[in-house]
């Protein structure tokens, strides 16, 4: 516990979607940042939006309109474009968006008086721990591909000129399967393979976790299949909660291999912050809102899950951050983000009591 923080049992407070930077005193911040919150420089659809307003720049007309997912792909693409000008300006897109994480990153670490000002929600304990990180992991959707790497160098750079030397900002390994990575580190011991999932805002990534003993050898990924969209109302998230339950008695019948027997506990990794079996309420979050349903939604999904597969399943869930942060266990001082729909966080722990990950680890 770190006055109010408590880095292993986050609550929404600890969110970084709000932080925002009003001031980093001795650094000159363009216009479009003074202000801002870290969720609209930082997101899919902040970084979708940018690319739409230089489509013609980017060779992307033709997809202007798609949705950010089809969109970040395309872009993607001009990298490695035969157009030296489309390869240029995707360069600057990189370079400019990996120094607004630098920015954030330069609000967390300092955590001067200004910024402060605007997150009253944070105590003291919440800015000391951040400006106690050294290492920070960056992983999700929107650093997958060409563009993770420059945009991680280049918010490296930031730091180091604003003169920040003690904190290490690295791209993730797996970094758009570290909530997986994770549940399957947070996998009791229970046979030579289990399933886990990571139930984000757009897609829900499955997976089949393969062991030898106590070690993490390989994760066999499942194909990804959408997250419906959700109306906030009593009938919707009740629809959503028997969906995610669903999914997860499918899953189990569709990773079930002849002569393999399956863990019959299933980690999933939720967009939402959990404690104790429960989402914990958060305005306007669906997965969040599942907790009306039942006083334990960790029993609740058991038991639709258990009645649709016809076996007995139990249901272990995780903050989606806190599952990232288990992929990188055992990393003193070291923070993970991830950038997606929205950003994420969690802490790197202890290795202690999580899964070890073997040497010839493999995902296929």
């Amino acid at each position: 516990m770190t006055g109010g923080l408590d880095p292993h049992r986050l609550t929404p407070v600890a969110s970084l979607n709000r932080v925002r930077i009003v001031d980093l005193p001795g650094v000159v911040l363009p216009p479009e940042v003074c202000g801002a919150v870290a969720c609209d420089l930082l997101s899919a659809s902040a970084l979708a939006d940018h690319l739409r307003s230089r489509a013609g720049q980017l060779g992307l007309s033709a997809v202007r309109a798609a949705e950010p997912d089809v969109l970040l792909r395309r872009f993607d693409e001009c990298f490695a474009h035969p157009d030296s000008t489309i390869r240029a300006a995707a360069e600057g897109v990189a370079r400019q968006f990996g120094a607004y994480l630098g920015y954030v990153l330069l609000t967390l670490k300092r955590g001067d008086s200004a910024n402060r000002a605007v997150r009253p929600e944070w105590g003291d304990g919440y800015w000391r721990h951040w400006g106690g990180v050294t290492r920070v992991r960056i992983g999700g959707g929107v650093v997958a591909g060409r563009l993770g790497p420059r945009l991680v160098a280049h918010a490296a750079q930031t730091l180091t000129d604003a003169g920040i030397d003690d904190c290490g900002v690295q791209l993730a390994r797996w970094p758009t399967l570290l909530p997986l990575v994770g549940a399957a580190r947070a996998m009791p011991p229970a046979g030579p393979s289990a399933v886990v999932l990571d139930f984000g805002h757009s897609f829900i990534k499955r997976a089949c976790a393969e062991y030898h003993h106590d070690t993490l050898t390989a994760l066999r990924l499942l194909p990804a299949v959408p997250t419906p969209p959700t109306e906030l109302t009593t009938e919707g998230v009740g629809r959503l909660a028997r969906y995610v339950a669903s999914v997860v008695a499918d899953t189990e019948c569709e990773a079930a291999d002849p002569g393999v027997a399956l863990a019959p506990t299933v980690v999933v990794s939720l967009a939402a912050y959990v404690r104790d079996g429960q989402p914990l309420l958060r305005t306007g979050d669906p997965f969040a809102a599942m907790a009306t349903i039942a006083g334990n939604l960790e029993v609740w999904l058991s038991e639709r899950a258990s009645e649709r597969a016809g076996q007995p399943l139990e249901v272990v869930l995780l903050h989606d951050g806190t599952a990232a942060a288990y992929a990188c266990a055992g990393v003193e001082r070291a923070a993970v983000i991830t950038m997606g729909t929205a950003l994420g966080v969690g802490f790197s722990p202890p290795a202690d009591g999580l899964r070890p990950i073997g040497p010839g680890f493999s995902i296929t």
